[in-house]
């Protein structure tokens, strides 16, 4: 499972990489229109793709009712928090790293900037996807938690560009497996019958952090300055590994464990149910 949501992740970073070239190379050589019609397209393209998809369906259940919600099971209050903590994050660095940037004489560092957070990103999401861990779920959640924190600090520590852009890859490095342990921590906790549930109410956290990351960091760059917004992600991510370690018990977890029996397999072809 740490592998398969790794490889995710580092598809998500390729994409945050080269959209952005992709796009400036046809808004320049091509047309400005180029490139948002190339967003169009890829967008109404890919998700009719996903949406035609029914070899990967689980089998329907027909007269069965079930109550309940995601956001009741154990544990999760906590992992919705601490993914709302995850976006104030990113949402904060998108918009300080821009003003950073500006403020160490160019505007036009900044894309660089997050692009190096983004292959670190990667590399830290194909490290965590090739190990084998063997400790649970919750364990690891929390060691990834810590390693963020640390790995936040040096931006708020960061005096030029040389420095910036070391330690925007060193926070690069923890980003994807904060979010591969949350979800296999979620995966985990949930039934199955809740598990679509439960991980739109984590990335619609994250979302909202992301919202409200951006306006703090709006808040803190026209009245500290951007040096010190920089030092908001490494608090962030200290308030999210504080909760976590509150609600410790509560998402305790085995590595064996399983909400629920395992989610069904999808039915073979011509087995007598839609596929």
């Amino acid at each position: 499972m740490e592998t398969a949501f790794s490889f995710e992740a580092v598809l998500d970073e390729v994409t945050f990489i080269a959209g952005p070239v992709v796009v400036t190379a046809l808004a320049t050589h091509v047309s400005p229109r180029a490139g948002l019609l190339c967003c169009l397209l890829l967008t109404v393209g890919g998700s009719t793709s996903l949406a035609l998809q029914r070899a990967t369906e689980p089998p329907p259940r027909q007269g069965r009712s079930h109550r309940g919600t995601a956001l009741t099971v154990r544990g999760m209050p906590a992992i919705i928090a601490v993914a709302f903590c995850g976006g104030l994050v990113v949402g904060v660095l998108d918009l300080a790293v821009v003003a950073r940037a500006e403020s160490l004489g160019s505007r036009a560092l900044s894309g660089p900037l997050l692009a190096v957070l983004a292959l670190g990103s990667m590399a830290g999401g194909l490290w965590y996807g090739s190990r084998t861990w063997r400790a649970a779920p919750h364990v690891l959640w929390i060691r990834c938690l810590g390693v963020q924190v640390l790995g936040l600090l040096p931006l708020a520590l960061s005096a030029g560009v040389p420095t910036l852009t070391a330690a925007m890859f060193v926070a690069g490095l923890t980003v994807t497996p904060i979010g591969t342990s949350g979800l296999v921590l979620l995966e985990r906790l949930l039934p199955p019958r809740l598990l679509t549930e439960g991980m739109g109410a984590e990335t619609a956290a994250m979302a909202l952090g992301a919202a409200g990351g951006g306006w703090l960091s709006g808040v803190t760059v026209s009245a500290l300055g951007p040096a010190r917004a920089l030092a908001l992600p490494p608090a962030a991510a200290a308030l999210a590994l504080l909760v976590a370690a509150c609600c410790l018990r509560s998402t305790a977890v085995s590595a064996e464990d399983r909400a629920e029996s395992p989610a069904p397999s999808c039915p073979e072809p011509g087995a007598g149910q839609r596929v």
